[in-house]
């Protein structure tokens, strides 16, 4: 069953997501309310947590496949859980989609500073795609004969 998923941080921008995944999803600008991101301590990428009135935006990629899913989480790696949001959309509909959150637990490793994706790209994007090219050819290697 496919599902929508939210994205605040570096796969906000297709060419990551595409990266990461190896396929284009068609997505739709969205936000969520009660989340704040921040950047991660000594990373180039953010993570999110619960916050009261916040409203963050991010991007909503649509029809994302089980086994895309199942990359992303690796991805994702153990500093965040999946978790289901309301997406509310520009057009006014609202829809649940899949995000990856830093629970509780793993807060410290944020730092505090508001994340700005308009840097990460001047900065730091083109050497992030090729990392997370690296890691999708990896990760097809490793996963070749199915999860």
């Amino acid at each position: 069953m496919s599902r929508a998923v939210f994205t605040y941080g570096t796969l906000l921008f297709p060419e990551v997501f595409e990266a990461v995944t190896g396929r284009v999803f068609v997505s739709l600008d969205a936000a969520v309310a009660g989340l704040v991101r921040y950047g991660v301590r000594d990373a180039v990428f953010p993570g999110v947590v619960v916050g009261r009135n916040d409203r963050l935006d991010g991007r909503v990629y649509l029809d994302v496949d089980p086994r895309t899913l199942a990359r992303l989480d690796r991805f994702e790696d153990v500093l965040y859980e999946r978790r289901q949001v309301k997406a509310h959309l520009a057009d006014g509909r609202t829809l649940t989609a899949d995000a990856w959150v830093v629970p509780p637990r793993h807060a410290g490793e944020l730092d505090g500073v508001p994340w700005d994706p308009v840097a990460f790209r001047r900065q730091h994007l083109a050497r992030y795609l090729e990392m997370c090219r690296a890691f999708r050819v990896e990760d097809e290697a490793d996963h070749r004969d199915g999860d």
